[in-house]
């Protein structure tokens, strides 16, 4: 293990952690993210619920599986399969004008469109160099000291990314008034 990659397998555990911990902190939030799902996919409530509780089960594992060793490349895997799914429901969302407020990372009001683009293909790009190293054939690195600050800048980069996301949102939807 690289730490380029310890430093990926923290960004995106916190970001997964994140996203699913968002939706189920609260009644609201859950309930905000299944009306999203019949928003953007047409489907009834029920259906919304049985899409949403994988969805958040996928979110909740993917933290888990990276956190070990062991378990990383399958982690990898999975974030990267979610993130293709992520980002094909951010262009569908967008070539389809349905770019209502996704609640993906919790209560937002910015509307879907070309930063929930970027920033889903830059998640997707960053899972995919973190399962490249994960299936290279590099040796571990000689420094283990250094693993713990590559694994907390990885934390600040994806909690920096979230507080992004609030701060855009201060000035998204200001009114000029």
């Amino acid at each position: 293990m690289t730490i380029i990659e310890t430093g990926i397998r923290a960004f995106l555990a916190t970001v997964f952690a994140w996203a699913a911990l968002s939706k189920l902190r609260s009644r609201a939030g859950r309930r905000q993210f299944r009306e999203y799902l019949v928003y953007l996919l047409r489907v009834t409530g029920p259906q919304a619920a049985r899409l949403a509780a994988p969805l958040v089960s996928v979110e909740l594992c993917i933290p888990l599986l990276l956190a070990l060793d062991a378990t990383a490349t399958a982690g990898l895997v999975v974030a990267c399969a979610l993130n293709v799914a992520l980002l094909g429901a951010v262009l569908f969302a967008v070539r389809t004008s349905r770019t209502k407020p996704c609640r993906c990372f919790g209560d937002t009001s910015a509307s879907m469109g070309m930063w929930q683009v970027l920033r889903n293909s830059a998640l997707l790009l960053l899972s995919l160099l973190g399962l490249t190293l994960s299936l290279g054939s590099a040796p571990p690195s000689a420094d283990i000291s250094s693993w713990p600050a590559a694994a907390g800048f990885g934390i600040m980069a994806a909690l920096l990314l979230m507080a992004g996301e609030k701060v855009r949102d201060l000035f998204h939807d200001a009114d000029p008034a």
